[in-house]
């Protein structure tokens, strides 16, 4: 089974807000779904920073 890494990111400040050690992919998307985005987990997992909502960048990675 994959695993992610996945790091949220305060936009305010730069630092780290939150990060999730070796989830499933189901767990990267009740993550997006909690922050109220409507992103698919599946388009974002490229190790790159993404705009999660107006407060958050997401940073979904393979662990």
């Amino acid at each position: 089974m994959k695993t992610y890494n996945v790091t949220l990111t305060s936009q305010i400040t730069g630092k780290v807000t939150k990060f999730y050690e070796d989830v499933s992919l189901n767990t990267v998307q009740l993550i997006i779904e909690a922050n109220d985005s409507m992103m698919m987990a599946d388009e974002i997992c490229d190790g790159e920073s993404h705009e999660l909502n107006c407060d958050l960048y997401i940073k979904v990675e393979r662990s």
